[in-house]
This record gives structure tokens, sequence and C-alpha cells, in this order.
């Protein structure tokens, strides 16, 4: 009877873990501590939605690395901009069409990258994370932090 108890207690862990690593690997973009930000889908690098389409990768684990992968046929253009001291560097860029910008967050508190529009939204990105988003429209896109609105920035794309 005890060893019946044991086998179903290791039994019992190994399930529970096993739905925590599906649960984990099909989540999409989460955010951090609070549940403040939008949960949005990650779209994959060689997909046509709206006028972009965003990524998310993590050095600092969870679930939000996805390689980012130019469309066939394509020239990959990629562009820029890091978080520290509580600004985006350079805050206001120019990209061409088709352009995917990566921001990286190097300050120890947590930022966002959030679109003023609600076109795009990082959720909240720990230090050393980055998220990334391809800009496919021209125009320009306003972005700021949701966590310190103060931090603004500014994509425009041709």
């Amino acid at each position: 009877m005890r060893q019946f108890l044991i086998a179903f207690g290791i039994l019992a862990v190994l399930l529970v873990a096993g739905c925590a690593t599906q649960q984990a690997g099909t989540e999409t973009q989460t955010p951090a501590v609070g549940g403040q930000g939008q949960n949005q889908p990650m779209i994959p690098a060689n997909s046509s939605q709206g006028a972009g389409q965003q990524q998310a990768s993590s050095t600092g684990g969870g679930v939000r690395n996805q390689p980012m992968i130019p469309a066939p046929g394509s020239a990959s253009k990629t562009a820029k901009v890091t978080i520290q001291n509580f600004a985006y560097s350079p805050a206001d860029i120019t990209v061409q069409k088709g352009t995917t910008v990566t921001w990286t967050n190097l300050d120890s508190v947590q930022h966002t990258v959030t679109s003023d529009t609600g076109l795009f939204d990082s959720g909240r990105l720990s230090q050393d994370q980055t998220w990334s988003y391809t800009f496919n429209n021209a125009g320009t896109f306003s972005y700021h932090c949701t966590i310190h609105p103060y931090m603004k920035g500014t994509v425009t794309v041709q």
C-alpha cells in the first residue's frame, strides 16, 4: 500500500509538471507581475497582419522566445532601440517599411513599449529582455512606457 501511495504521488507530480510545461509552451505574450498590459498573441515574422508584426524574446527566462525569420526573398532590415536610464535611445527613429525594430531593456526595472494608439504592446520587459515589432506600413508610430508615461518615443516608417 505504501509503495502504491509513493508511486501515485510521483505520478501526480509528473502530471502537474507536464501540464505546466504544456501550458507554458502555448502561452502568448503575458505581462509579468502586476497583470497590466494587454495579452496579445505573438505573430511570426513571416506572417502578415495589420500594420506590423510583433515578437518578444527573453534572455532572462520566460516564454517569450520566438525566432525572427524574414519573409522568403526579402532582405532583413533591422533597427535597435535601447531602454536605459528611463529613456528610449534613440527616442525617435526613421526606418523603411518592413523593418523590424528591437527594443532591449537595460534598466534594472521593468518597462513597456506600448503604442499610443493600441497597435502594439510589449508587455512588461525585465532587465535584458528584448521585444521586436516589424513595421510594414508607412506612417508615424508614437509609443510610451505604461509604467513610466513620461518615457516616449516615435518610429517613422517611410
